[in-house]
This record gives C-alpha cells, structure tokens and sequence, in this order.
C-alpha cells in the first residue's frame, strides 16, 4: 500500500489507478536495496531505476538518456 502511495502522489495524471500488482517486482526486491541504499548519501539511477531509491525514501538523482521517449506520451 505505501508503493501505492508514493505512486499517487507523484502522479500528474489519475487516468488509470495503480494495483498493487504493478508494484510486486519492486516489493520482492525493495528490502535488500534499503539496506544497500543506507551506505551512500545520493543514489544515482538510470532511466527506470529512479524508482528504487524513491521507494526506499533515499535522497537520489536519476537521469534518463531516451530510453524513455514514449512513455511520457503513451494514452493510458
């Protein structure tokens, strides 16, 4: 539910609701990348992975280099 959460909030768009099987592969993984996360100040991500140190509530920078080109646009 806090994925859920977290992803309303950062959403600009409420056309379609998030469930929380969108979330599972990042539930499965999320505690081990907390725990890893604690050691470093920044987290730096890479397209998608921004995501993690979101989730994990770690300050973080991501950048995106056009893997991304549709998905901002894409009619839901």
């Amino acid at each position: 539910m806090r994925l859920i959460e977290i992803w309303k909030k950062a959403r600009t768009s409420q056309q379609s609701e998030p469930t929380s099987r969108d979330f599972s592969g990042y539930r499965a993984r999320l505690r081990d990348l907390k725990g890893l996360f604690r050691y470093f100040d920044v987290i730096q991500a890479y397209s998608t992975d921004g995501a993690w140190p979101l989730l994990a509530g770690q300050p973080y920078v991501a950048y995106e280099h056009g893997t991304l080109r549709a998905i901002p646009f894409a009619m839901i």
